[in-house]
């Protein structure tokens, strides 16, 4: 049985008067690809900021690695290797790919980014070798010296999780990363997704495309109206009568 690297316990998150997130409570296996999963509303994001340190929780608790991390800052979460891309990319578009992966790296350690890009010139061998590494495991090397701003949409999604590994995550928290893919490119984003959990990155993501979430997840939770509403192996999910009703549709059924 692998150990909870990350553990949800009441996790409530509100508002003003709305209760946007109540009482949810989850885990996520080391090792393991795990899923968020509901309709548009529901919480997932909201989930994802609390967890992530861009919304302070209202109540609850968050533990990684052993460690409570609830009111934790986004960069603190990060030097633990608790990592988060978005729903929509957050590039440097004017650099290229290669220096994109650079910057991330080099954004570990305390410098300011303003310091950061004015060594871009003075990049190390060994530096040099570990973005290598991240181009091939996310197959852009054939585009290392691209702008970011030239790659076409899938493979800008891809360069977006590229940085996020640079920072070396424990824990990769991925949101939306098939948003606005064709078949294609999400059939790509399953593989290297599946390809970092055979390199023992933990993967917790929020996803609507539920060929990849089908394909590629070990368990999913389902958030309805803020609360979770059921949990298991995607296959257990998907007969779930409340889930078919709320989420794939009564024609889940017969899938």
């Amino acid at each position: 049985m692998p150990s909870q690297l990350l553990q949800v316990t009441g996790l409530t998150v509100r508002f003003g008067g709305l209760v946007a997130v109540d009482d949810v409570s989850f885990s996520v296996p080391e090792g393991s690809v795990t899923g968020l999963i509901g309709p548009n509303g529901a919480g997932k994001t909201t989930i994802f900021n609390a967890l992530t340190g861009f919304l302070v929780p209202s109540g609850g608790r968050v533990v990684f690695a052993g460690q409570d991390v609830t009111r934790r800052k986004p960069h603190q979460l990060a030097a633990l290797g608790m990592v988060r891309t978005f729903q929509h990319t957050s590039l440097f578009p004017d650099l290229t790919v290669r220096e994109n992966i650079w910057t991330a790296m080099h954004l570990r350690l305390p410098d300011t980014l303003w310091k950061v890009l004015a060594s871009l010139p003075r990049r190390s061998v060994s530096i040099e070798r570990q973005v290598d590494e991240i181009l091939d495991l996310l197959e852009l090397r054939d585009r290392a010296e691209q702008t970011a701003a030239s790659l076409p949409y899938g493979e800008q999604r891809k360069l977006e999780i590229a940085l996020a590994l640079a920072v070396k995550p424990r824990l990769l928290l991925l949101d939306e990363p098939a948003a606005g893919m064709n078949p294609e490119e999400a059939q790509r984003l399953t593989e290297t997704i599946e390809r970092l959990r055979g390199l023992g990155v933990t993967v917790l993501l929020v996803e609507h495309n539920m060929r990849l979430v089908m394909g590629v997840c070990d368990f999913l939770h389902v958030i309805e109206h803020g609360r979770k509403i059921a949990e298991g192996p995607p296959a257990q999910v998907a007969r779930d009568p409340r889930v078919i009703e709320v989420y794939l549709g009564r024609r889940g059924a017969n899938a």
